[in-house]
């Protein structure tokens, strides 16, 4: 038999952890876009955290699994399962949804890189340039001494 308390209790801190990560990719989202190094190293430690807890309860769901893919729906907990499997809709669309915000900071941070790579291209040949430009010649003034006489 089921515990569906624990079942519900399992899924409902997953989609409240789902819904923080999603928050947590926006935030993200948005320090990229100020390029605040600090606040993206803080929030991508964030959302690792948040991925661990997730991890943990996937392994506390794993034991139930198979009894709730065989679970009938009967007077005692029809709407039960039922009402855990509209939770689990929602945990999937935050998948989706921090997925896409993935995907759209990704192309984000390829831009930024592109961007980047070209700049510090730019520098070398200025910097090429500058170097070939002062290139120390031969001192003007100063003496020669003739060892031979």
């Amino acid at each position: 038999m089921i515990n569906t308390n624990t079942v519900e209790k399992i899924l409902s801190q997953k989609l409240k952890l789902m819904q923080q990560f999603c928050e947590l990719t926006e935030l993200l989202q948005h320090a990229l876009r100020d390029e605040d190094m600090q606040k993206i190293n803080d929030l991508l430690d964030a959302r690792q955290r948040v991925i661990n807890h997730i991890d943990e309860l996937d392994g506390q769901l794993a034991d139930y699994r198979p009894a709730l893919a065989c679970a009938c729906p009967n007077p005692v907990n029809g709407n039960r399962i039922g009402d855990m499997r509209q939770v689990e809709e929602k945990i999937q669309e935050c998948l989706m949804r921090a997925r896409e915000l993935d995907w759209e900071i990704q192309e984000t941070i390829k831009q930024k890189y592109q961007g980047m790579v070209k700049n510090i291209g730019t520098v070398r040949v200025a910097r090429r340039a500058e170097t070939m430009y002062r290139k120390k010649a031969a001192s003007r003034y100063g003496y020669f001494v003739d060892k031979k006489k």
